[in-house]
């Protein structure tokens, strides 16, 4: 009998991805393996084979060019791809699975629909969410919103108030602003006639035409300025000391009218 031995892994792979995997310095008899492959191989066959022999399903079979497996077809196409009463795996006997089946493919699955209801710790595991979750009952979220929207409503009307008591005033501050502007420009004129007042004064010192870039004109022009600026302040000190003489006599004139008041 020959004997296949390999130091290392042997691993044989088919077409639809299985493997047999022999570990290093393993033995096995040239029979055995060739017998290990038969049967897989046969399985696999008969898996993507109906399990009748309908010449409807046998005709599907032949059509089915995918080559996926049989409970993958089906999945593919809507069907159940397991059978509920013979699980394969460990995670289709759950209840999980199981409700999701039933949400899916409904009788068909041949389950208890009982299974489909929560249990007492889920239920009360949900209730204690929406404990947490949601403290407010529908009534107290009704009247908390129609508060909300009150107070929305309020906030508009409010809102509206100032606006229509700023639009009554926008003539006025209109007004303002420009007179202010008015004035400013006056106060930039007067101030642009006094510079070309001076400039012409600068001018006919020196008896013809100087650029006003010159040093000589900008220095009489610096001199001309300090002249009128302390003549400016001389005229306002003036003016404040007529004031207040004025307003002495008249203050002096009112004492004067107190005491005769009295002496009377």
């Amino acid at each position: 009998m020959s004997i296949i031995t390999r130091v290392g892994h042997i691993v044989l792979t088919k077409s639809i991805g299985n493997s047999i995997t022999v570990s290093k310095n393993a033995v096995l008899p040239l029979s055995r393996l060739s017998s290990s492959l038969t049967a897989t191989s046969q399985n696999e066959i008969k898996e993507h084979e109906p399990s009748n022999e309908n010449p409807a399903d046998v005709l599907e079979a032949k059509r089915n060019k995918s080559k996926l497996k049989s409970r993958h077809y089906k999945i593919l196409h809507g069907q159940m791809g397991v059978d509920p009463q013979n699980p394969l795996f460990p995670r289709e006997e759950t209840v999980r699975y199981r409700r999701k089946l039933i949400a899916r493919h409904g009788l068909e699955t041949g389950i208890n629909l009982g299974i489909a209801w929560p249990t007492r710790e889920e239920l009360e595991n949900q209730l204690e969410y929406d404990r947490v979750a949601h403290p407010f009952t529908i009534q107290e979220m009704v009247e908390k919103k129609k508060k909300l929207r009150e107070e929305e409503a309020n906030r508009i009307v409010e809102r509206q108030k100032e606006i229509n008591l700023k639009m009554g005033k926008l003539g006025s501050w209109m007004k303002e602003l420009k007179d202010k502007n008015q004035k400013k420009e006056a106060t930039a004129r007067v101030a642009q006639e006094k510079k070309d007042a001076l400039i012409e004064e600068v001018r006919q010192h020196f008896g013809y035409v100087v650029s006003v870039k010159d040093p000589k004109f900008q220095e009489m022009m610096e001199q001309k300025e300090k002249e009128a600026k302390k003549a400016e302040k001389d005229m306002k000190k003036k003016v404040r000391v007529e004031r207040n003489a004025i307003k002495s006599i008249a203050f002096a004139e009112q004492i004067s009218a107190e005491k005769e008041t009295k002496s009377e």
